[in-house]
């Protein structure tokens, strides 16, 4: 009978978080000394319970190592995150092992105990070939394996199945990764094309974003406020949703016409705020305000709807850097018209960084086309249909060259 704490836990990536950690530890002192520690591991989100299982099987690697608790926060049934089971660990036991999601931010009270905080060693394919061979005795080639790692790990390791071959795991895994690809489920902003400046902005944040979770720079350290502008269709809404991939974080999005369906104006303030406290209970989040110029500029308002839309304008105000903005909210307002939107909204702290995008060009289209495309046709193909979209946006070519699943011909379906 499994144990509650090892639900959703597969042998093989227990097995291998197993490993990782032997790896992670090797120069942990205090944890082969039998000394008393509090070692914080920040391991992969889509890991965290494999890697809890797997220190039962960490301490059947080594030998002679007295026995040490494990810690890990949960989430409570309203989405929050609650690192009480953690602290409680670390005052009451003398040996405490915590394993921290790596999109989480350490408390400083859980920081200022721990002895280290440090990464568990990525699971590569020595580590996963290795986990193979303790499991069933499969020995599969590394190369291989190495091709499997550029998917997303918890899908690897559910893909290993008894009995199949490594060129069928890598066949399902691409099937599954082609037959699911679509605009609720973006790229990173590493696949991403044809976003410049905003990309290089993204990979920054994704950067601080590490940096702040571990306790090294201050939150008022962060470029957490953007204006993203540019035409319709040029994928603001998606690159929002790939920025938060690419970051590790939650998404949360709104608008001000979702916000003014909810009734009058208080019915609106309140849902305004709503939307922020839900991003403050998923913190860190990216949260999108789609068609930011919306709002308006307190300056052109004519006298029938200026007291409402003024209203309307330093609720938002107060979202933006009262107390509903809270330390790990990062702020995308999408718009098309930036010169429309009032300059308080727009002042450093608030949504301080400006950038616009503009249409695909040949090479940013060319990725988009072979980045939904890549196993269906082959680069010349991508190439000829890339040059016969000039002037189309990134929205419509995401949405055309998304992988059919009834067998048409995919260079067929990009026709409008």
């Amino acid at each position: 009978m499994r144990r509650k704490s090892d639900e959703g836990v597969s042998a093989l990536a227990r097995i291998a978080c197993a490993i990782s950690l032997r790896e992670t530890l090797t120069e942990a002192k205090k944890l082969h000394e039998n000394g008393n520690f509090a070692y914080v591991v920040r391991v992969p989100l889509e890991l965290s319970k494999d890697y809890v299982a797997a220190a039962a099987d960490l301490a059947e690697m080594l030998p002679g190592v007295k026995a040490f608790e494990v810690a890990a926060p949960f989430q409570t049934s309203r989405g929050k995150t609650d690192f009480g089971d953690v602290t409680t660990a670390i005052r009451n036991f003398e040996r405490v092992l915590v394993f921290v999601p790596e999109n989480l931010s350490i408390p400083r009270s859980v920081f200022a105990a721990s002895d280290i905080v440090v990464d568990a060693k990525p699971i590569d394919g020595p580590i996963v070939a290795q986990a193979l061979r303790l499991l069933d005795g499969q020995e599969y080639p590394t190369a291989a394996i190495e091709e499997m790692l550029s998917y997303p790990i918890a899908d690897v390791v559910g893909a290993f199945r008894p009995g199949r071959t490594a060129d069928e795991t890598l066949a399902r895994l691409k099937e599954a990764h082609r037959r699911y690809a679509s605009l609720d489920d973006p790229p990173r902003v590493e696949e991403l094309h044809g976003y410049g400046a905003a990309a290089e902005w993204a990979l920054d944040l994704a950067a601080d974003l590490d940096a702040w979770r571990r306790g090294n720079i201050p939150w008022a350290e962060l470029d957490s406020g953007l204006l993203l502008s540019g035409p319709p269709g040029v994928g603001k809404s998606m690159f929002a949703k790939a920025a938060a991939k690419s970051c590790g974080v939650a998404f949360v999005a709104s608008s001000l016409a979702q916000w003014q369906s909810r009734g009058h104006l208080g019915d609106l303030l309140g849902a305004m705020r709503a939307t922020f406290a839900e991003a403050a209970s998923k913190s860190p989040c990216i949260l999108l305000l789609d068609e930011f110029d919306s709002v308006g500029d307190r300056t052109t308002f004519r006298k029938e709807e200026k007291q409402y839309c003024t209203e309307v304008i330093a609720g938002l105000l107060e979202c933006l850097d009262g107390v509903m903005r809270r330390e790990g909210i990062v702020v995308i307002g999408a718009c098309d018209h930036p010169d429309t939107i009032d300059d308080a909204l727009l002042r450093p702290g608030r949504l301080g960084t400006h950038i616009r995008i503009g249409l695909p060009d040949a090479d940013a289209r060319r990725g988009i086309l072979g980045w939904h495309l890549r196993g269906v046709i082959d680069d010349a193909q991508v190439a000829a249909i890339a040059a016969e979209c000039e002037g189309f946006s990134g929205g419509i070519l995401n949405t055309w060259s998304k992988a059919p699943d009834d067998g048409r011909d995919a260079a067929g379906s990009l026709s409008p």
